[in-house]
């Protein structure tokens, strides 16, 4: 029975030992796997930030009558291309912008049945003309800017932030909202 005990004792033992050891261990190396993500994670959001001030002070991109960094143009937003996207910044980049519809007031309680109906019914035609990509033929009557062969992906990591885009046509200035997508790792 004495011998059982000591057995039993060493046993606890060795694995106690084991698990310290196993313990240790992942505490030294698990550390190091886990910075290694942060730091590329790091790089990414720099990367996604440094792409995204490009853009909004590009000369190429912005009105000439406004200062820098300020208004995006939209005529030269629905010429770029994915091409001049790669040239500028490099593959795995998505870039969109939006715009945003001014939507009237339907419920304001001194509209007629008439006007409150006519209405609605423009917020509906607005509603279905707010993604519509902007091509060459369909500018101006367009709000998104995507560009074919930079499509978006799952393993992105996206950053928006609001701009201002000049709607050259009727000379207004509308409000938009720039995305970034950057693809941390070759695939």
């Amino acid at each position: 029975m004495k011998g059982q005990v000591e057995i039993m004792e060493y046993m606890v033992f060795v694995l106690l030992t084991m698990f310290i050891i196993a313990f240790v261990l992942f505490m030294i190396f698990g550390f190091q796997f886990l910075s290694l993500g942060g730091e590329q994670a790091g790089e990414i959001e720099s990367r996604s930030l440094f792409i995204l001030q490009s853009l909004l002070s590009s000369k190429t991109l912005n009105s000439p009558q406004y200062q820098k960094g300020s208004v995006l143009d939209d005529a030269v937003l629905t010429v770029m291309t994915c091409d001049d996207i790669v040239d500028m910044f490099g593959e795995r980049v998505y870039v969109e912008v939006r715009t945003f519809l001014e939507k009237p007031d339907c419920d304001d309680p001194g509209l007629s049945s008439l006007e409150r109906s006519r209405c609605e019914s423009r917020i509906g035609k607005l509603i279905s003309m707010e993604n519509i990509q902007c091509t060459s033929e369909k500018y101006p009557e367009c709000f998104v800017w995507r560009y074919q062969g930079c499509e978006k992906q799952d393993e992105m990591v996206f950053r928006s932030v609001p701009v201002n885009v000049l709607r050259k046509m009727n000379s207004t200035v509308a409000m938009g909202v720039i995305t970034i997508g950057i693809r941390g790792s070759e695939t």
